[in-house]
């Protein structure tokens, strides 16, 4: 995701036993939440705008990362993309003023796979293919 929203000054973010688990960067102009759904495909995301505008820090925990919320907030970032959030992150943001968009498990962790399969694929000469199995979650 952060390669498809072109961050710049990528660095490792959030981490779970020690290893990071996300990624955190910076837009090189601010964007707001629509631009960012649109550049990663989440027609039907669940938008909290609850911090600015328009945003320019970011960090990406795929998947079930709600609770990755309060490191992004310990780190001042804008915005908070995972796939899906839990009931107490609206306040936790809500307090923060923090925006926060989940895209949907299943179509934040897509990225990764694809990813994965493009680095295997040239690494080792292989033909790889990916096959959507969206669930709707």
């Amino acid at each position: 995701m952060a390669l498809a929203l072109e961050l710049e000054e990528i660095e490792p973010f959030s981490p779970y036993k020690g290893v990071p688990i996300g990624v955190r960067g910076r837009f090189t102009e601010e964007r707001d939440t629509a631009w960012v759904c649109d550049r990663l495909g989440f027609a039907d995301a669940t938008v909290l705008p609850l911090g600015k505008r328009s945003c320019s820090s970011v960090g990406i925990v795929s998947g079930g990362g709600s609770d990755d919320l309060s490191d992004a907030i310990a780190l001042g970032l804008d915005l908070f993309i995972t796939g899906e959030v839990k009931h107490q992150a609206y306040h936790e943001a809500l307090e923060a003023h923090t925006t926060v968009i989940a895209g949907g498990h299943y179509d934040t962790e897509v990225f990764g796979v694809r990813s994965l399969g493009e680095h295997l694929g040239t690494r080792f000469a292989l033909d790889v293919r990916f096959i959507a199995n969206p669930t709707g979650l």
